[in-house]
């Protein structure tokens, strides 16, 4: 009985001061912040890091862009473009009803992906 008190007394001393978490009240974690959003340009495509409305730079992150058009799958690499901005690494034409998915990794390795529909 002894050995039960003796342990249950040094439990409550070591989680006394202890902090315990609310999701309700603590902030999101970084990569839950990050938002990506895919833009058509005339020569194709670029995807564009935000953290809550505010440019995410992109010197020194990775990335992929994956679409399928027509039934055709297609992946391609995207590469650091501007500030905020990663591009395919070659030329890629997306044409409306294309479904896409973009997968950055930050150079925090922090890895945020979303899927799109293009319009």
């Amino acid at each position: 009985m002894k050995k039960i008190t003796l342990v249950m007394t040094a439990f409550l001393a070591l989680t006394a001061n202890a902090a315990f978490a609310h999701p309700d009240h603590d902030d999101m974690p970084p990569e839950q912040a990050l938002k990506l959003e895919l833009a058509k340009k005339k020569d194709g495509a670029i995807v564009y890091v935000t953290n809550d409305g505010h440019k995410v730079a992109t010197a020194g992150a990775t990335g992929t862009l994956a679409f399928t058009s027509g039934g055709k799958a297609t992946e391609v690499a995207l590469k650091p473009a501007g500030v905020n901005a990663m591009e395919p690494v070659k030329p890629t034409t997306i044409a409306a009803g294309t479904k896409a998915r973009a997968t950055v990794t930050t150079a925090e390795k922090i890895t945020v992906s979303s899927e799109f529909l293009v319009k």
